[in-house]
């Protein structure tokens, strides 16, 4: 199958490359600067296209989506909102509704180039899942730079699920954490059960989310996952 992945350069973005590559997938990754793109094995893959674009501009995600030689069969997102830090308090430094923004211009795009399946890395503790998420972490969440990352994912369920025509999956992930993949738990969308020291590692991540493009198993889901 062939990917558009939005997010590459990030963290759990570069995972999702590889485990793809890995299956044998084909990636388009639509990044700001190819030649500072992460020069790995995986990444030199001549089932890797990288297109300088931003992912907010309705023109680059036109082309991102068109000029490859085989159709894109899903886009995959994994942006986040960055921070001049690891620090909830400290400034952004991209846009406060970068996600919702990408979505918005992505969504008239994937009709027009018949493209149907969406799958985006959200965040446990948007939408419906607010109500479990531990009282600590709401506290971090409502009264720190972190609320924008709520604000942003909550805008993106508002468009993903009034979108029509497109077959979409929010994954919530729990706390990031590095290491091997692990077998993963689903907490359904309200992520009721989810423990405190809950977490789940991004090569997990990674793969729930290449599965969740390769099939219709995943279709019109919203899911909190951890380890």
């Amino acid at each position: 199958m062939h990917f558009l992945l939005l997010g590459a350069s990030g963290r759990t973005g570069q995972l999702v490359l590889s485990a793809a590559l890995a299956k044998n997938h084909t990636l388009t990754a639509l990044v700001r600067n190819p030649t500072t793109f992460p020069t790995t094995t995986t990444t030199t893959s001549a089932n890797l296209t990288l297109i300088p674009g931003s992912p907010t501009s309705s023109a680059d995600l036109s082309t991102a989506l068109s000029t490859t030689t085989t159709p894109i069969d899903a886009v995959i997102i994994t942006l986040a909102i960055a921070r001049k830090s690891d620090s909830p308090f400290s400034a952004l430094a991209s846009p406060a509704f970068l996600i919702r923004d990408t979505v918005r211009a992505l969504l008239p795009q994937m009709k027009a180039h018949g493209v149907r399946r969406l799958i985006v890395m959200s965040t446990f503790g948007a939408g419906a899942s607010w109500k479990h998420l531990a009282w600590p972490m709401k506290a971090v969440m409502k009264w720190s730079n972190m609320a924008y990352v709520l604000e942003d994912h909550d805008a993106v369920e508002r468009e993903v699920r009034g979108s029509e025509g497109v077959e979409w999956v929010l994954v919530k992930p729990a706390m990031l954490k590095d290491g091997e993949a692990k077998a993963v738990r689903e907490f359904g969308e309200g992520g009721e059960g989810v423990g405190l020291l809950d977490g789940i590692t991004r090569e997990s991540v990674a793969k729930v989310l290449v599965e969740a493009a390769e099939g219709e198993d995943w279709d019109e889901r919203i899911v909190v996952i951890a380890n």
